[in-house]
């Protein structure tokens, strides 16, 4: 029976690992007669285990276990099977059958921290020969009265595989390949809390993905205030929350046979899942990186394995043998796409795509692109889309790669217009974006020299069109020049002299007739074609002639002119033959008298 562990034994007792590696990411089943135990989710393991070999424990435990496919480690105290109130050698086989294990609990149950070095040699060999005699496999013990020492321990092993205490906590353990201190649990406290202990150790197998070790002693049906009995209803309900919970159960020769796996990655997902595996399996391991989304990617880094036969390096699908506990970690980097669209000059990184690790660091620098004649480039800043990217004028900048980036440079590219003239104010010389539209300008279209010369707007040129003071459209795709054209003008005055007041003559300037005095502005180098009245009358007998220039004149203008028409006075052949005929008769007349005189004087 249990009995108050002594202080010596609870200083020398062996703690042992409360956790398995907290990567852990199988829960046990079991696979094969090797136990060699995959999974799918890290719930841990449960031993459950039976002392004393009660009759009650097959009668009722047994079923139980059976309804649920659950076997259990059975320690036996040989002097007692076969006794009244105790399971004999057929029972035991049975329970083997069934997938039990079968180990020793001494032959007289003696405290054996109390006995001699041969004494505990004779309880170990007796207890273990009997059973074996009856063809019941023998490989753990349980320490009677769950007290031992270094002494105890030592001697044990000579017989067993492992030693399991009781009641020296802590009792999660890691499942370990031998051991000698294997720490037992129980939950029989005679009253109602057993249920809620037992239910609390599960929780805590489950949240460290452990082992623990619970033994029993009798289990009665409707019994709940008996010490070292747990009643058949509680017994039931702690199996029943055990599988609910996920946790495996194993015996304890099952769990010694395995070694703890531990599988992990930084992204992704591994395969074989974590989990305990049979010592000396060799398993292939294989790592799967995540689904990347637009712009991420994931670089395989390699395996990072500790524990005999792990395996460190680039392989994927690689190869570990279970020599002991392993620790697995696939190792990947997450990386992001940074995108630079540089449309002008240069940059660092240069246009295009690049990948950065998580959480690195950039620098981005732009660099102001060649300008040639007439071209510059204005800086107007990054603009960054993507968490962490950078938006601003600054020319140098960080970025920081936490997700996919695009970053683009904004140059405006812009020419110049010149707009000149030789007179006047002209306006719309300055820098253009290119692809805007721009206007040559001028304040004036006249412009004068002196009074006799001036200067005329005629149209824009070069680069630019139209008349008007302001020019037509100009698309800015280049360095643009614009010249306002001028012609130069003359003076011409049309006048005569010669004529009296009154008289209004006119000249013919270009086969258009115009009253003297006449006055055109005329291009410089055009030919004028004029033409004054021959003559004028001035009354009967009389009129004024055009002495000069003649009536049909042409002058080459280059040069301010003043054509002047001369007019003489002059009397007409009328006048001449109105007097000549008179006085022709007259003088015939007076020749005839005379001659008649002449006659009659003779």
């Amino acid at each position: 029976m249990p009995f108050a562990v002594d202080a010596r034994m609870k200083k020398t007792s062996l703690v042992l690992s409360l956790f398995l590696v907290a990567t852990i990411a199988g829960a046990i089943i079991a696979a094969s007669s090797n136990f060699s135990v995959k999974a799918e989710v890290p719930h841990g393991v449960i031993s459950i285990a039976f002392d004393d070999n009660y009759q009650n424990q097959f009668d009722y435990a047994f079923p139980i276990m059976q309804d649920y496919g659950i076997a259990a480690t059975f320690y036996i105290l040989t002097d007692n099977i076969g006794k009244p109130g105790y399971m004999n050698f057929q029972q035991l086989q049975n329970l083997q059958n069934s997938s039990n294990e079968i180990g020793s609990h001494s032959s007289t149950h003696a405290t054996f921290t109390s006995l001699s070095e041969s004494q505990i040699r004779e309880e170990c060999s007796i207890s273990k020969q009997i059973l074996q005699n009856n063809g019941l496999v023998v490989t753990n013990f349980a320490y009677p009265n769950g007290a031992t020492n270094a002494t105890v321990d030592q001697i044990v092993s000579d017989y067993y595989r492992s030693g399991r205490t009781a009641y020296v906590a802590p009792y999660l353990m890691q499942a370990p390949t031998s051991q000698f201190r294997l720490a037992g649990f129980s939950a029989e406290t005679g009253d109602s809390t057993a249920l809620s202990l037992l239910k609390g150790m599960v929780d805590q197998v489950y949240s460290a993905n452990g082992w623990a070790l619970f033994f029993f002693h009798n289990i009665i049906p409707g019994v709940y205030t008996q010490q070292y009995t747990t009643s058949a209803e509680d017994f039931e309900s702690f199996l029943n929350y055990t599988v609910s919970k996920g946790v495996q159960t194993l015996t304890v020769n099952e769990v010694l046979d395995l070694t703890p796996l531990s599988m992990a990655s930084n992204f992704g997902t591994v395969t074989p899942t974590s989990g305990f595996y049979s010592l000396g399996e060799t398993i292939d391991i294989e790592a799967f990186s995540p689904a990347a989304g637009e712009g991420e990617r994931y670089v395989w880094v390699g395996w990072n394995g500790s524990g005999d036969g792990s395996y460190s390096g680039l392989n994927n699908p690689a190869s570990i043998t279970l020599d002991g506990p392993i620790s697995q970690t696939a190792l990947w980097k997450q990386e992001f796409k940074l995108s630079i669209s540089a449309g002008n000059g240069d940059t660092v990184p240069s246009a295009g795509e690049h990948w950065y690790e998580t959480g690195a660091v950039v620098s981005v620098e732009a660099f102001e692109p060649t300008a040639g004649y007439g071209e510059r480039y204005v800086w107007y800043g990054w603009t960054g889309t993507g968490s962490g990217s950078y938006s601003g004028p600054n020319l140098s900048a960080s970025i920081v790669m936490n997700a996919p980036i695009a970053q683009e440079v904004s140059w405006g590219h812009q020419y110049f217009l010149n707009v000149s003239s030789s007179f006047g104010v002209v306006g719309g010389t300055g820098w253009y974006d290119s692809g805007t539209t721009a206007y040559a300008t001028l304040d004036q279209s006249v412009v004068s020299e002196s009074s006799e010369i001036r200067h005329l707007f005629t149209n824009w040129s070069v680069d630019a069109s139209g008349a008007e003071l302001t020019s037509d459209s100009i698309v800015i795709r280049g360095p643009k020049s614009v010249i306002a054209s001028w012609k130069k003008q003359y003076l011409v005055v049309f006048n005569q002299t010669g004529l009296p007041h009154g008289l209004s003559p006119s000249v013919v300037v270009n086969s258009a007739n115009y009253g003297l005095p006449y006055s055109i502005w005329a291009d410089e180098g055009v030919t004028i074609h004029f033409a004054y009245p021959h003559q004028i009358p001035a009354g009967f007998g009389a009129c004024y002639v055009l002495a000069f220039p003649s009536n049909q004149s042409s002058v080459t203008v280059g040069s301010s002119l003043i054509m002047t028409a001369q007019y003489d006075f002059q009397y007409t052949f009328e006048l001449y033959a109105v007097i000549a005929v008179p006085l022709a008769g007259v003088a015939l007349v007076t020749s005839l008298l005379l001659v008649r005189k002449k006659r009659s004087n003779s």
